[in-house]
């Protein structure tokens, strides 16, 4: 990419642009719009890994004051949580139009937001609209979306509109500045904590650079620092009164060649070969926007890039119990050299054939997500119809049989069981009730038989609280001895068992269970509780 320095970028804004007209570029705007929130009003349940856990979550929140089945279980702690986007806007949602259209209606604002932040952030630099930042549109679907991260992506999405309002800002008054960025600092706070740091990676760029292109610069320095900064001290005393510190020894790191997972993130959504196709696509239009000089780099766009790759080298995996925390970020990344990035169109011809290739590669990566979530919907049905086994109120317990089940599929439908809180108002096992991420709660007299994070748990493992052999993964050791133990008086604790990834004529290495459905994914049963004596002797003895 080429930097294009302040004179280049007062000649191109005074110059007339080789482009499309306005309506023209209106137009294949609100197409790219329509295309990446169609597969959500299509599904009734968005193909997230995490979706169904969240939906749980917020219709548990919403219901709790009046489902006395659901608040015998759960209870709301609300707290100084760095982490509750979702939590704070779908309940409200909910109470108004109902869990499943809220939480499409979230995820529908989510990707309208980020998908608009970088065309937001291009026009506060560049003063100007054009066809090159509409290629955000293809990059949303990433990932970070994949794994359901509603928090993460909202708070990318805030601070891709925050850094564009602040540069917008810049000549107005600095006490007015400072209040704006102190508000989108406390809804970042709120929305997910990385989100903070990387609105103030993104304006600090910005103001470095018009610091060093501003003649007699020195004269204002102290003052557009403090303006800058001091919003940033709210940061700490929130974190210091958030249970979220109270993790911070929960935090690991991980060396090359792992980091590159992250870059892979950035293309990956459903289908491997896609992505990697997808990739070298992308990768070959920028090289070659760099041997033509087409495609230029803001100055602050520059800064903000030397310092994305730093940030991305010395962030954890792991950070105060919150996972993949260094390799979400690439996508976010990109999101904002495309709003700091700029493609030269050379003429009308050019611009109405990059319009012509941005649309055919939105409907390509469009159909191949409409694609795979129609392929999920049988077993989204099928998990849903068998609820009707279970009984309203009772405690349901989630195990994964440990060789049944491709990465993907395993991901995907891994917290689909969650959807009982809904239908039937149940404890659920593997419920996000995180205490330093999750306002929902399960009472003291069930926290212990119930883990707080959703990590899977194994049929071997269940085999082997009952004193069987077993051939199950070994337990994380990074969790707590509570978390790694809850399950060993699960005949005690549960009234049904759901293993998931299940071939045809599954049986269960476990006694004591009556099958009541099976549905290609899955096999629930009901625990014979008698039995609880007998396996836990013979557990005792082993």
């Amino acid at each position: 990419m080429i930097s294009d320095t302040a004179s280049e970028l007062q000649q191109r804004q005074a110059s007339p642009a080789q482009d499309l007209p306005r309506s023209q570029i209106a137009l294949i705007f609100f197409a790219l719009l329509a295309a990446v929130t169609l597969p959500l009003l299509i599904f009734k349940i968005p193909v997230m890994a995490d979706y169904p856990n969240h939906l749980a979550r917020i219709y548990a929140i919403a219901s709790l004051s009046h489902d006395p089945l659901l608040a015998r279980y759960y209870e709301i702690d609300w707290r100084l949580v760095p982490d509750l986007a979702v939590d704070a806007i779908m309940p409200l949602l909910a109470q108004a139009v109902g869990i499943f259209t809220a939480g499409k209606l979230f995820v529908v604002l989510t990707i309208a937001l980020l998908a608009t932040g970088p065309v937001a952030l291009y026009h506060a630099l560049y003063r100007r609209i054009d066809l090159w930042p509409f290629t955000a549109f293809l990059f949303v679907y990433n990932t970070d979306f994949f794994f359901g991260l509603l928090n993460y992506l909202f708070a990318t999405a805030v601070a891709l509109w925050a850094t564009a309002v602040w540069i917008r800002l810049r000549e107005r008054p600095p006490l007015l500045r400072a209040f704006i960025s102190l508000l989108f600092i406390l809804a970042l706070f709120f929305c997910h904590f990385l989100g903070i740091g990387i609105y103030g990676m993104a304006i600090g760029c910005c103001e470095l650079r018009r610091w060093y292109d501003t003649p007699g610069r020195q004269r204002t320095l102290l003052r557009d620092a403090a303006v800058l900064l001091l919003p940033f001290l709210l940061v700490l005393p929130l974190t210091l009164a958030s249970p979220t510190v109270g993790f911070a020894q929960d935090t690991l790191w991980r060396l090359w060649p792992d980091k590159a997972l992250g870059l892979y993130f950035i293309f990956k959504s459903y289908s491997r070969s896609l992505a990697i196709a997808f990739a070298l696509v992308t990768s070959g239009v920028v090289l070659w926007g760099f041997w033509t000089k087409r495609l230029h780099l803001h100055p602050a766009g520059m800064l903000f890039a030397a310092l994305a790759a730093f940030v991305y080298l010395a962030m954890p995996f792991k950070l105060m119990s919150a996972s993949l925390v260094d390799a979400r970020l690439p996508a976010t990344f990109l999101l904002f050299l495309i709003g700091m990035s700029r493609w030269e169109q050379r003429s009308a011809t050019e611009a109405r054939r990059f319009a012509a290739v941005l649309l055919a590669l939105a409907a390509l990566l469009i159909t191949e997500i409409a694609g795979y979530w129609a392929h999920y919907q049988s077993a989204i049905a099928r998990m849903e119809q068998s609820f009707i086994h279970i009984a309203p109120g009772s405690r349901v317990l989630v195990a994964v049989n440990e060789h049944g089940a491709d990465p993907t599929d395993s991901s995907i439908l891994l917290h689909l069981p969650a959807l009982v809180m809904i239908e039937r108002s149940a404890l659920y096992s593997h419920a996000f009730t995180h205490p330093a991420k999750q306002p929902l709660q399960l009472k003291s007299p069930y926290r212990a038989s119930a883990p707080y994070d959703g990590m899977p748990l194994f049929v071997g493992d269940l085999a082997a609280a009952d004193g069987k052999p077993t051939s199950a993964p070994p337990v994380d050791a990074d969790n707590s001895d509570r978390q790694r133990f809850y399950w060993t008086r699960w005949r005690r604790d549960y009234d049904y068992l759901y293993v998931l990834f299940t071939p045809p004529a599954y049986v269960a290495p476990l006694d004591g269970l009556e099958p009541l459905d099976a549905g290609g994914v899955f096999a629930l049963y009901r625990i014979d509780h008698n039995e609880s004596a007998t396996a836990g002797r013979g557990g005792s003895q082993d």
